[in-house]
């Protein structure tokens, strides 16, 4: 008697050839500079190596920058302000999957840190002055930032001079930056250098003032009116000689002649 198979289970055995891998996308970049860019992507327990290559929006030659198990990757020693194509594939024992490509720019040089700042007050009038590390390109200008609170700083100055005046109120705690500002280019936002150390200023309370300025004025009287009684004290002298020096010129003349 032939058995029943109709029910049984079937075991298929694939014949094919084992596919590469491929890369679960998007690349993403997580940072930044003019000078490198750091990306990213999905990683996968099919792959046992990446592929990481790159190239200019301008030209299709790639070049390998990273060839290894990680999954993120920064891409140094690139130009400034320059648009490139960055792709990446999966590596294993069959050979290498399909790319996943991204195009990303990396940023402009920054605008030149300023390097020192001083300070002159004289009254209620501060005068700042700064330096810079190297020359200002076109499009760029200094730009001074204020705060009364150490937090909201906004600009009470944009131009090319390396000084400026400013009027300060008494009894006011103020806090200084100077930066470099670079002007927008094609809708950009304008970029800024690093600022300088914060310059922290305070102006005395207007009483205060009042009573020093009073005190150096009674101070200045005081000396004054102490030399004018040393000056007739001096006359006094002079007077009371000039009435007795006869008198004892004759007492001296008396008693030896």
């Amino acid at each position: 008697m032939t058995p029943d198979t109709s029910h049984s289970p079937v075991k298929v055995v694939a014949t094919g050839t084992p596919l590469p891998p491929a890369v679960s996308g998007p690349i993403q970049l997580s940072a930044r500079g003019h000078n490198f860019l750091k990306v990213s992507w999905n990683s996968s327990r099919s792959v046992k190596s990446y592929l990481l290559e790159r190239a200019t929006s301008e030209s299709d030659n790639f070049v390998s920058v990273y060839e290894g198990n990680k999954n993120q990757v920064k891409i140094g020693k690139l130009s400034p302000n320059t648009c490139y194509i960055v792709r990446v594939c999966g590596v294993n024992s069959v050979g290498n999957g399909p790319w996943l490509e991204a195009t990303f720019t990396t940023d402009s040089v920054p605008p030149p840190p300023i390097t020192k700042v001083h300070k002159t007050l004289k009254d209620n009038e501060l005068t700042l002055s700064w330096q810079v590390k190297e020359k200002l390109q076109e499009g760029e200008i200094f730009q001074i930032l204020q705060s009364t609170d150490d937090d909201n700083f906004s600009p009470i100055y944009e131009g090319l001079a390396r000084q400026h005046t400013t009027l300060l109120l008494a009894d006011t705690s103020y806090s200084f930056k100077v930066r470099v500002k670079r002007d927008a280019v094609s809708g950009t936002a304008p970029e800024f250098g690093p600022p300088s150390q914060t310059l922290l200023v305070k102006l005395k309370p207007a009483a205060q003032e009042k009573r020093e300025s009073e005190r150096e004025t009674k101070l200045v009287e005081s000396e004054s009116e102490s030399s004018g009684m040393f000056e007739d004290s001096y006359v006094v002298i002079f007077i009371l000689v000039a009435l007795c020096l006869p008198s004892v010129l004759a007492v001296v003349y008396f008693v030896y002649f």
